[in-house]
């Protein structure tokens, strides 16, 4: 989680996780939820199973997506998640 930067999922990665940045790149593989502040994008190389929350995605040609878009949510995940991390923080 890392919601004030740019994340980028390399050609060869395969991320199965939640994912929370400011943008979010997806050359690789990726399977769970990608939450991003201000845009994903998928390459043609980019796979992704599972949720997408954001306000601007953009899907290229060749890119897989198999999953759910909502970008109303946005605001609220980053909320808790921003939450979680000063809890993370704060306990070490």
């Amino acid at each position: 989680m890392v919601p004030d930067h740019g994340l980028a999922i390399g050609k060869y990665g395969n991320v199965s996780s939640e994912v929370l940045a400011r943008t979010v790149t997806v050359l690789g593989k990726v399977t769970g939820k990608l939450t991003a502040t201000e845009r994903v994008e998928l390459l043609p190389s980019g796979e992704v199973e599972g949720r997408i929350v954001t306000a601007s995605l953009i899907i290229d040609e060749g890119a897989y997506f198999k999953g759910v878009v909502d970008p109303t949510l946005r605001d609220t995940v980053l909320a808790v998640s921003r939450h979680r991390l000063k809890q993370e923080t704060d306990d070490t």
